[in-house]
């Protein structure tokens, strides 16, 4: 069972009018006092003991918020273990209404405050009532001074069209959750064949929540130079190698507690060796992973998305392999290799059937 109650107050001060700002008895022991000033409105309620008022905003089109919550009226509520609570506000924010009377400028704010439920096993009670607080500040339209001012905005900065730096990091990720990542130091790390390696990409440095990290190519090498001989692509122009018959899994980043999720990109590739490209056996030693990218604003024309289906993939494989590399790029390397094993803790010495 609840047990609430209803005030409504209409508060309403008119400045040149010789009305003094005084305290107001109200319905429930509720005590109240404003003020219309010429830097804003203010108001104090003394609530009686052992009353909590949490005020809420009520806005232009009904929406209610609470105050210490809104963005535009944060620290405009004080309050004191005995004294009242303060509601502070100039008439340019905290959803201040203005309209024009006649001769006479309005401002209207409009405050809520909610019961204090408390809920037991079987049922709720509240001793406090309900209350809603609307605040009229009028002023006399020729008690204000007029002002002319002019207004000279500086020219607009030219558009700046060349390449600057691009701060990448590829880093491996523990496991596929990506909740730690390995360090410079654990390096060389060693994998089972087929085991997944997450892998992830990020932009550094750019604090532009609009920006899309861009994958191009993903390959991998034997040695720490990215053109090394033979290769293995990983990602083809965004989209997974599909002439791998462990295609590599994207992964997605619509709930990751990310700062930018849009500054990353991640995907797991299942571990592989190379094969020598003339006696065609495994290679033994390190395998390096390399990814080229860019950062990408969106607009009408550019979404930055990439679309990936095996029927585009098929056709960019059928171009010659990284037929880019000729062009300027931002390339990004993992920071140490990755030892592949067999299942039984040895190199793999296999050769292709």
């Amino acid at each position: 069972m609840v047990w609430g109650l209803s005030v409504a107050l209409l508060l309403v001060a008119t400045l040149g009018l010789g009305q003094q700002p005084r305290l107001e008895p109200g319905l429930l022991g509720l005590r109240h006092t404003y003020d219309c000033g010429m830097k804003g409105l203010q108001l104090l309620v003394f609530p009686p003991p052992g009353w909590t008022v949490r005020f809420k905003v009520v806005d232009e089109f009904g929406n209610t918020f609470e105050v210490n919550n809104c963005s535009i009226c944060y620290h405009w509520v004080t309050a004191k273990p005995k004294g009242p609570v303060v509601f502070s506000a100039d008439y340019k924010g905290c959803h201040v209404l203005e309209k024009v009377v006649g001769n006479r400028l309005i401002y209207e704010n409009q405050l809520v405050s909610d019961m204090d439920v408390r809920r037991g096993p079987q049922g709720s009670i509240t001793r406090e009532g309900t209350f809603r607080l609307h605040m009229h500040c009028i002023f006399n339209a020729s008690d204000f001074l007029p002002l002319q001012a002019s207004i000279f905005p500086p020219p607009s900065p030219a558009a700046v069209t060349q390449s600057g730096p691009l701060r990448l990091e590829l880093r491996i990720a523990k496991d596929v959750t990506y909740g730690s990542y390995y360090g410079e130091g654990d390096y060389p790390i060693v994998r089972l064949l087929r085991e997944p390696v997450p892998v992830e990409v990020r932009l550094l440095q750019r604090t532009d929540p609009s920006l899309v990290l861009v994958l191009h190519q993903c390959w991998a090498t034997p040695s720490a130079n990215p053109v090394q001989q033979p290769q293995w692509p990983i990602l083809w122009d965004g989209c997974p190698f599909d002439g791998d018959s462990y295609r590599t899994r994207l992964v997605a980043l619509d709930g990751a507690e990310l700062p930018f999720p849009s500054h990353y990109q991640r995907f797991t590739v299942a571990t592989f060796v190379l094969l020598d490209s003339g006696s065609q056996r495994a290679l033994r030693g390190p395998v390096y992973f390399f990814c080229s990218a860019s950062a990408c604003a969106p607009s009408g024309l550019e979404t930055c998305a990439t679309a990936c289906s095996s029927r585009t993939a098929r056709q960019r494989r059928s171009q010659s392999h990284r037929s880019d590399t000729a062009e300027p790029q931002n390339i990004v390397s993992s920071p140490g290799p990755v030892h592949f094993e067999g299942t039984h803790g040895q190199e793999p010495t296999l050769r292709p059937t």
